[in-house]
């Protein structure tokens, strides 16, 4: 006998073909609910579902159900090797309360849809020779639907997917009065499933989501906590290619946790209420490119919690609220390259991560261009080399805290509100090879107190003109700190000036190089010597008389 609140309908399979079969409803509450039944035999080519190139199928198809939750408002779709689209489930299921075509080929979904272990979902537009252009997700203020995978696949192609206001007839824009919001979420529970992924090509995905673990719109998630899966499939449980596609007015962009070699190319991300891509927790070796990331309410990218690996090229990031592409806590050991990062909080933040390459990108116009700092971590052994880092509003390179042992190299760091770099008690850092031009100052050293000094630092064969105030400034400084072989011009108030805090000026500043006297010096210079030629050629006349 089924369980309470389920209705299910089975008959033996027939050749070649699905069988599918619907029964009256076995309890009051419960709508029609059907089985459908595959045969051994292989589908007619016609009529089997069409995998994606990158997408391995789900095993041999063993006895599978389309059965119908009334307790729940979930449709599960059950048995190892199962592949269902939404006509398969409408067909199987005959009730528009569930599933309703509401065009050619566009649905409105009613129902949950659960895919359970080494199952399949295809929604896949006309254009990918499937049955959805449009699938609409029922999010209104009395309820709302979502469409969740454990230990299976969902394939997105050439489609749309969003929430939907019956009652309004628009898209659920309330996600911050606790109504909540339709979603899309697959999950990995198991280390020994490894083929589970969700593919997004060539579609839209826009108005999903609100603040709830796996419910930010459309996310990837191993789930590792104990009690609720196990930590073997963090950074390979789960994977996608999401390639030619948007996302917008979500609550994240894209949201992805523990996945692993996930590609990611040539999408759009725009006005999502936080982030737009969000990496988080082991996320590994993901091949992020080519993608537009712009005036979304928090990050444009952001790798957060041990995300290693990880490749980043040729992004655009701009306008966000929140910072460009940002690399945090232990998220080590990424490249950051040729990405063009504009109109954000910062450019490019690095906390408390390290022995990443962040090379040849354009840091144009943020508040801050690039930041690295930590707190109980050192952010330590990044590599900066070839940037653009032009018109902050404040510092071009903001370092202090924890940033230990960085290298910045032939970098052009130009144009900055404050000082084009800035470093509060850090140490061994390396800045060679710099253009640093027309900042409030070229460098700037700093130290927090006696405590927290800057230490160990090399300053060699920079070029540092046109500041507004000093070329190199050091206040506070000590232990070991190297200048040697910088070229200045033009900076207004002087090239250098050395001031400490506790032990006087000079202290902790080793100098290998004949410091040239500034602009303004050069003129009181002149005017000293002029005064004094002027009285010795006074006196020499009353002499001569």
């Amino acid at each position: 006998m089924p369980a309470a609140g389920f209705n299910t309908v089975r008959m033996p399979a027939k050749t070649g073909r699905h069988a599918i079969c619907a029964a009256s409803t076995w309890l009051a509450k419960a709508t029609v609910c059907a089985v459908l039944l595959v045969s051994s035999l292989s589908m007619p080519a016609s009529a089997a579902p069409a995998y994606d190139a990158q997408s391995p199928p789900p095993p041999a198809q063993v006895q599978p159900s389309i059965v119908y939750n009334s307790e729940t408002n979930t449709i599960e779709v059950k048995g190892p090797g199962t592949v269902v689209s939404l006509t398969t489930i409408s067909d199987a299921l005959n009730d528009q309360a569930l599933l309703e075509r509401t065009g050619p080929s566009e649905w409105l979904l009613k129902a949950n849809i659960s895919m359970l272990e080494q199952t399949r979902l295809e929604i896949h537009g006309t254009a990918a020779s499937g049955d959805v252009d449009w699938l609409k997700l029922l999010s209104q203020p009395e309820g709302f639907v979502s469409i969740e995978s454990s230990n299976g696949q969902i394939s997105i192609r050439n489609t749309k997917v969003t929430s939907w206001d019956a009652t309004a007839g628009a898209f659920d824009n309330e996600y911050l009065d606790g109504s909540k919001r339709a979603f899309v979420s697959i999950k990995n529970r198991r280390s020994e499933f490894t083929d589970n992924r969700m593919d997004v090509i060539d579609s839209e995905i826009a108005y999903l989501g609100y603040f709830e673990e796996t419910a930010y719109g459309i996310s990837w998630k191993v789930i590792s906590e104990p009690g609720r899966g196990d930590t073997g499939g963090l950074g390979r449980g789960l994977t996608g290619t999401v390639t030619g596609s948007k996302f917008h007015h979500n609550y994240f962009g894209l949201y992805v946790w523990g996945v692993g070699d996930m590609v990611v190319r040539n999408n759009e991300f725009y006005e999502n209420y936080f982030y737009g891509f969000d990496a988080h927790t082991v996320t590994q070796r993901t091949i992020l490119e080519d993608n537009f990331s712009h005036d979304n309410g928090g990050h444009g990218i952001i790798f957060a919690d041990r995300c290693t690996g990880n490749e980043v090229r040729r992004n655009r990031t701009v306008n966000n609220t929140g910072h460009g592409i940002m690399l945090h806590e232990s998220s080590d050991n990424n490249i950051i390259e040729d990405n063009t990062v504009t109109g954000n909080d910062d450019g490019i933040p690095i906390f408390e991560s390290s022995n990443n390459v962040i090379a040849r990108n354009v840091v144009r116009d943020n508040n801050v261009g690039v930041r690295v700092y930590g707190r109980n971590t050192a952010s330590r052994d990044n590599t900066f080399e070839d940037n653009e880092i032009t018109g902050s509003a404040s510092y071009g390179v903001y370092m202090y805290d924890a940033a230990v042992g960085n290298a910045f190299r032939n970098n052009e760091i130009v144009s900055n509100g404050d000082a084009g770099i800035y470093g509060k008690s850090v140490s061994e850092n390396i800045f060679s090879g710099n253009t640093i031009q027309g900042n409030e100052f070229g460098i700037r050293l700093d130290s927090a107190d006696v405590r927290a000094l800057s230490r160990g630092n090399e300053i060699r064969d920079n070029v540092i003109s046109d500041s507004r105030q000093y070329g190199l400034y050091s206040y506070g400084s000590a232990d070991a700190n190297t200048v040697e072989g910088n070229q200045y011009s033009g900076n207004l108030l002087g090239d250098t000036v050395f001031l400490d805090r506790k032990v006087g000026p000079f202290a902790g500043i080793q100098i290998a190089q004949s410091l040239r006297l500034g602009l303004v010096a050069a003129i009181v210079l002149v005017a000293i010597v002029g005064a004094v030629i002027v009285f010795v050629r006074t006196r020499e006349r009353r002499a001569a008389k």
